[in-house]
């Protein structure tokens, strides 16, 4: 059992997670947990939860400390992938990270709007490769697991694996992402909670509007970082005034990630659409290729809309001077 997490919080349904890992480990089965530092911060500073994982066998790690080379600029340089990754066959990923805020049983909590995907078959091995190549990098440990790859499988969906971050030599999944929009002719439908992107990216919505193709942005009315939605309003205005449909989302806070376009496929996984994710994080999305895929997604899409407002309201002056100084900041964020 691999895990990788962005956020790791001590609460009710991780210590049930913990709880299953610490029995599995028991059992004999290599259980390996990689968190980022500081996206779980609080369990970096109190690790006593680990304690009966690590005595039955089992190994946690955290990415990059913020100290380790602290004049290269580490602490911008996190690791966001989720990957949960079982014998090396099954595979969970998306935008959900691991605490109440995200999962568990049906109590009354206020959980966020999420995503995760469910993938077997060959490309399950990429998401392996990624893993063992960050825990490689947080632990020096240079150990693997002998397993045999899979060459073909049963499945309907052809399927791209893509990472993205500082140990990539190129901005693949960027470029991969600029294609797509510039290369769509009827539709173009974002879900993401932080919408921040470079010039390139908005100019590149802009002109795809422009063409005739249908573009949807669904983001957070108010997301959990007010800095950020500060910062995205010049873009979402922009989008709005040329006449783009920019929905706001009104229900609890809406963190996932997802991209369709036309009826040919979409992607999925860990990356906002902001500079932060595209630039510095460590991210890994999938790009799929099928109707059924279409079909659930676009019905998940139409959910949200219909929860939803729509358009930008004219900001006073003093809220546009404030954007304006945040826009600065915008490759931050």
């Amino acid at each position: 059992i691999d895990i990788c997490t962005y956020v790791f919080q001590f609460d009710k349904t991780t210590k049930k997670i913990i709880d299953a890992l610490t029995k599995k480990s028991r059992e004999g089965v290599k259980v390996r947990f990689l968190m980022d530092l500081v996206g779980s911060l609080g369990a970096n500073i109190n690790q006593k939860g680990f304690k009966a994982l690590k005595e039955a066998g089992g190994e946690v790690a955290f990415f990059t400390p913020i100290l380790k080379r602290p004049f290269q600029n580490y602490i911008n340089l996190r690791n966001h992938r989720k990957i949960y990754l079982f014998d090396h066959t099954t595979l969970l990923s998306g935008g959900m990270n691991l605490s109440d805020e995200y999962m568990g049983e049906a109590d009354g909590t206020k959980r966020w709007e999420d995503l995760l995907y469910y993938l077997k078959g060959p490309s399950v091995d990429h998401f392996y490769h990624i893993f063992q190549n960050d825990w490689i990098y947080a632990t020096q440990d240079q150990e693997g697991i002998d397993k045999k790859e899979e060459e073909s499988c049963s499945g309907e969906s052809r399927v791209q694996v893509v990472p993205s971050g500082p140990d990539i030599p190129t901005d693949e999944l960027y470029e991969a992402l600029l294609n797509a929009i510039y290369n769509s002719k009827e539709r173009i439908w974002i879900v993401t909670p932080y919408f921040v992107p470079d010039e390139n990216m908005i100019q590149a919505l802009v002109i795809a509007h422009h063409k005739g193709v249908d573009i949807k942005l669904i983001t957070p009315k108010n997301s959990d970082h007010l800095l950020a939605d500060m910062a995205r309003s010049p873009y979402m205005r922009e989008l709005d005034e040329i006449g783009a449909d920019v929905v706001l989302y009104e229900g609890e806070m809406l963190h996932a990630k997802a991209i369709l376009f036309d009826d040919i496929g979409g992607m999925v996984g860990s990356v906002n659409f902001d500079n932060r994710s595209l630039f510095l994080n460590y991210e890994v999305v999938t790009f799929v290729y099928s109707s059924q895929f279409i079909e659930s997604i676009e019905k998940w899409m139409t959910e949200l809309i219909n929860h939803s407002s729509r358009g930008m309201k004219k900001p006073t002056k003093v809220r546009e001077a404030v954007e304006n100084i945040m826009k600065v900041f915008a490759p931050l964020l």
